[in-house]
């Protein structure tokens, strides 16, 4: 699996995709994005343009995506395209060192999913981690 981040940004709220980085010296996350072109960038050449974002808004792809091929990250809420509807939360368990759902009626491993019913939910905000 890759590993691959989003937070939304400081700047502006949108969501911005990368490698995670959490410096020791301040508040905010930074997403290093291979979007960059090479620049110059004090006398270097820069791969990456790094991103400041709220470090709650942090989350890891699960490396699963949904029914429209959407990506499942870490804080994702996921509903059914079925007629039951059903809201899982996704979540990374260190407990079980596994991307979970949870729902009321309990946890369950996301790869014990038939995601092919599922869709990310797009108008809700993303769920803090577990």
């Amino acid at each position: 699996m890759n590993y691959k981040f989003r937070g939304r940004r400081i700047d502006n709220g949108e969501w911005v995709y990368g490698y995670y980085i959490k410096p020791k010296t301040t508040d905010v996350g930074l997403i290093a994005t291979t979007t960059a072109s090479y620049e110059d960038v004090d006398g270097e050449w820069a791969l990456f343009d790094l991103v400041e974002v709220h470090p709650d808004s942090v989350g890891m792809w699960s490396g699963r995506v949904d029914k429209k091929e959407t990506e499942i990250y870490d804080k994702d809420r996921l509903r059914t395209t079925t007629t039951s509807k059903r809201i899982l939360d996704v979540f990374w368990s260190d407990k079980y060192i596994a991307f979970m759902t949870k729902d009321p009626n309990g946890e369950v491993l996301l790869n014990n999913w038939n995601l092919d019913t599922f869709e990310v939910i797009k108008d809700l905000p993303p769920q803090r981690s577990k």
